[in-house]
């Protein structure tokens, strides 16, 4: 902790951070003043993280990406803490403790980290293996963040155009517009060319040009979609 303390000291003006999940709560972190950390990317964060604490230390924050390799079951939420306005992008990496486990839903998991994130425009949610979310699961998610403009969803094996078209109907019901990227692994490796197939569904690709988005951080996360 105190290495990583000095080294920040030396780059005031540092805007990406990659780190694991912080050991101590926030108060026990001396960080330099007026730093303009932007970014930050959590590898391996548990449901029992200080995460959320550490992100209170930049209120300039705006993207943050989560890699939660720990869920076990439905009921895998993080608890209930200060919300984070100013962030404005978000990617989720959500992957099973083990993977013996049954099928597993990360609903209840994946909402009570967005309600800390009310003012998300860019969401972008990468399911591993054995994870599924409903077409109901992806609406309450709309419904959590009334400024979603881009929603990414890589998943394996789940999800077709009948998503897409639920996903229509319902923002047409409430007058919204998201752009909304289905990325779908169907798992069919290709040895000789080092590829695996995806198959992609898309839904109003001008509310939110991935390709002209100011935020690197939205751009990076798409490609690692695409």
């Amino acid at each position: 902790m105190h290495l990583i303390c000095y080294y920040l000291h030396q780059m005031p003006n540092l805007e990406v951070l990659h780190m694991k999940e912080p050991p101590f709560e926030a108060r026990l972190w001396s960080f330099p003043k007026n730093m303009k950390l932007k970014q930050i990317e959590f590898e391996i964060v548990s449901t029992e993280s200080f995460a959320f604490q550490f992100l209170s230390l930049f209120p300039d924050l705006r993207s943050v990406s989560l890699d939660i390799r720990t869920v076990e079951d439905k009921d895998d939420v993080f608890e209930v803490s200060n919300a984070h306005p100013n962030i404005q992008d978000c990617a989720l990496h959500i992957g099973i403790f083990q993977y013996q486990c049954p099928e597993v839903d990360p609903m209840n998991l994946i909402k009570s980290i967005m309600v800390k994130f009310p003012n998300c425009k860019n969401l972008f949610i990468r399911l591993m293996e054995r994870l599924s979310i409903t077409n109901e699961g992806l609406i309450e998610t709309i419904k959590v963040l009334p400024n979603l403009t881009l929603f990414v969803l890589d998943i394996k094996n789940c999800g077709d155009a009948n998503t897409i078209d639920i996903i229509d109907k319902y923002c047409k019901s409430t007058g919204r517009r998201i752009s909304f990227y289905l990325f779908r692994d169907d798992r069919k490796w290709n040895h000789t060319l080092g590829t695996r197939t995806y198959t992609q569904y898309a839904l109003n690709e001008d509310v939110a040009n991935h390709l002209e988005a100011d935020s690197k951080f939205v751009r990076s996360e798409f490609l690692r979609c695409e």
